[in-house]
């Protein structure tokens, strides 16, 4: 099994709410070798700048036609921007495991650790934002 970090912009959607009221939720897959069974770490851009959330994968590969819509709801009014948003052709279902005080695994936290670039795409944790990633949640 894989860990993956995926950013989420806040000023389009709120990841909060979503994951409070519904637990699972179809998002964009952008690499293909996510796969079942693996973790996703949302990391939340600005303002708030951190790991928020824990996921496990429950399906990929999930076509545009195929999902679940109930989160539309937290997408946040951002205008035209929400039309080249949408659709996407794939997307994966995740499930809330944990969700994180920002505080714990912020941008500047990780980068002390050694984390490289910013964080604007899917990409794995690698061993050492992992077991930054894993002391926090006790798996070390």
């Amino acid at each position: 099994m894989a860990s993956w970090i995926i950013p989420c912009n806040p000023k389009y959607y709120d990841v909060f709410g979503a994951f409070r009221a519904l637990m699972t939720v179809d998002w964009r897959q952008t690499v293909k070798n996510i796969e079942v069974g693996d973790t996703v770490y949302i990391y939340t851009g600005k303002p708030i700048q951190a790991i928020t959330h824990k996921c496990s994968v429950l399906d990929v590969d999930i076509p545009n036609e195929a999902i679940d819509r109930s989160d539309e709801r937290f997408n946040l009014d951002i205008g035209d921007q929400l039309e080249s948003l949408q659709p996407y052709w794939r997307y994966m279902k995740l499930q809330l495991v944990k969700e994180y005080n920002p505080y714990v695994l912020s941008y500047s936290s990780l980068v002390e650790h050694g984390l490289k670039g910013s964080i604007q795409g899917q990409r794995h944790t690698g061993p050492i934002i992992q077991a930054v990633i894993d002391s926090v949640d006790g798996n070390s």
